[in-house]
């Protein structure tokens, strides 16, 4: 049998995940295993809502000292948050045919609040979309209504780019369960926590938007989807 040393790569949970797979089902194949972070939930007791919960402090620090680095994305992001609040329905059709709503606005947090680099990355790739001249269709018409533009849109899709990684946003939450289904947790947690959370309430008080990222959780990564057969499988467990 072939001796394998893993690394767990900095910046992949994936890849902690795997580790800690090999460990327990073929651990003779294994030399060693380096893992810096990013492991599945292995105590007794751990659940989604305890990932989740734990998630969402941590989120919360990295938006707010986003929030403060950038200060002019943090306006953008509120007068888009309170668009959705004229919007019928208070949601806006993608491009691909998904759903954005205030809550999938909120998963821009998604690999940009926790890497190395990540609020450079994150501030460079926004500031396409977080521009006022970007975010918004021109008003030709005088007292016309202001409509969120096709770029800003297009561009909020190839961000996330969860329609070539289907299985990614099905799977997000599931990972995170031992024995009993999540029970949506991620959405459950954050809509409980509203004060902070609620992305409308928030802009129209005058405070930042808060990013949720994977804490928004699996059923709001998949409205932004167009893969009916997807959110079917989803329903379904």
């Amino acid at each position: 049998m072939r001796v394998l040393t893993l690394v767990r790569y900095q910046q992949d949970s994936f890849s902690g995940f795997c580790a800690v797979t090999y460990l327990s089902f073929a651990p003779p194949g294994l030399k060693q295993v380096l893992i810096t972070g990013g492991i599945p939930p292995i105590a007794n007791g751990c659940t989604a809502d305890a990932v989740y919960k734990a998630s969402s402090e941590q989120v919360t620090i990295q938006s707010e000292k986003y929030s403060k680095r950038y200060r002019q994305d943090a306006e953008v992001v509120r007068e888009v948050a309170k668009y959705f609040a004229e919007c019928e329905g208070g949601r806006v059709i993608l491009p691909s045919g998904g759903i954005l709503t205030p809550r999938g606005f909120q998963t821009l947090g998604l690999s940009g609040l926790g890497f190395s680099a990540s609020f450079e990355r994150s501030h460079y790739v926004r500031g396409q979309i977080f521009k006022l001249e970007s975010a918004w269709d021109p008003i030709l018409v005088p007292e016309a209504l202001k409509q969120i533009s096709y770029f800003f849109l297009k561009t909020f899709e190839n961000w996330l780019g969860f329609d070539t990684n289907p299985l990614y946003a099905l799977l997000n939450e599931p990972i995170y369960c031992q024995g009993a289904s999540s029970e949506r947790s991620a959405y459950r947690l954050i809509g409980e926590d509203e004060s902070k959370f609620d992305a409308v309430k928030v802009a129209k008080e005058g405070r930042p938007v808060l990013f949720t990222g994977e804490v928004g959780g699996t059923s709001v990564i998949l409205q932004l989807m167009g893969h009916v057969c997807i959110k079917y499988i989803y329903n379904i467990y």
